[in-house]
């Protein structure tokens, strides 16, 4: 505002014979709209993408209310006069307006952007043993392997896996044993 109202003391010129608050107000206005156009965006935007992320925002709002769902991007971009692809643009464009810090913590702060990015798998280090086991497997029969992958993989009780399978819990518990020393001996003496 303090620049607006130095340019237009500038730039007024009272032999036009016009008020001075009638060239003082747009050019304080446009200042205000052009600092928040300029420095509100995360990264640099071109300008035309800034309009139109505005009037994206309306004519979703009007298609949202006359359609009674969220509009499709080409239904979108029929209403904008626009290609998909310029509509999605200014879509991604749209992204960039607020930016989310690493370090925002508080009750009505949601989770850090850093809390919700990738992280390390822990079980990266099972995959080794994973493969490994996955080869010694091929050594059992196939109701074996069903009842280990239901067991250990899906945490299916005993019970539960014996109704699948057709048998006693008491034989999957035997099935399971002897898989697992089937296994064991694979694993101790690979080929």
């Amino acid at each position: 505002a303090h620049v607006g109202l130095a340019k237009a003391i500038r730039g007024y010129a009272p032999d036009r014979g016009k008020a001075f608050i009638s060239y003082l107000l747009p050019t304080v206005t446009g200042e205000i709209k052009r600092h928040f156009r300029d420095s509100t965006w995360a990264v640099h935007v071109p300008r035309d993408t800034q309009a139109r992320r505005q009037r994206l925002n309306h004519i979703r709002q009007e298609l949202e209310q006359r359609l009674a769902r969220v509009p499709t991007v080409g239904e979108i971009a029929g209403a904008m006069e626009l290609t998909v692809r310029e509509v999605e643009t200014v879509m991604l464009a749209s992204e960039s307006y607020n930016a989310s810090s690493f370090e925002a913590h508080g009750e009505d702060v949601p989770p850090s952007l850093e809390a919700r990015m990738g992280v390390e798998d822990g079980n990266l280090e099972l995959v080794v043993h994973r493969e490994s086991l996955r080869a010694a497997c091929a050594c059992l029969e196939h109701r074996q392997r069903l009842i280990l992958k239901r067991r250990f993989f899906d945490d299916w009780t005993q019970a539960r896996i014996a109704e699948e399978v057709g048998c006693s819990q008491m034989h999957v518990s035997r099935l399971l044993t002897a898989s697992l020393q089937a296994l064991h001996a694979v694993m101790a003496d690979p080929p």
